[in-house]
């Protein structure tokens, strides 16, 4: 189940946190959703909106552009 850009870690991080053992796909697409919506309840949007300007202003200052 590895993928190129890494979900299978991603979601071997989430079946182990869990405590289950992963039998079939759909379990474990519905993990991956509720962590998801998890993050957007607690406000992740904000987080990478702030962190993009933060590295926004750090290149502009760099580069001069």
């Amino acid at each position: 189940m590895a993928t190129a850009d890494g979900d299978a870690d991603v979601i071997g991080c989430i079946a182990c946190n869990k405590g289950d053992t992963v039998k079939d796909t759909d379990t474990l697409m519905k993990d991956v959703e509720e962590v998801n919506q998890k993050l957007k309840n607690a406000g992740i949007d904000q987080v990478i909106q702030e962190l993009q300007k933060q590295l926004d202003e750090w290149l502009q200052n760099e580069t001069g552009n």
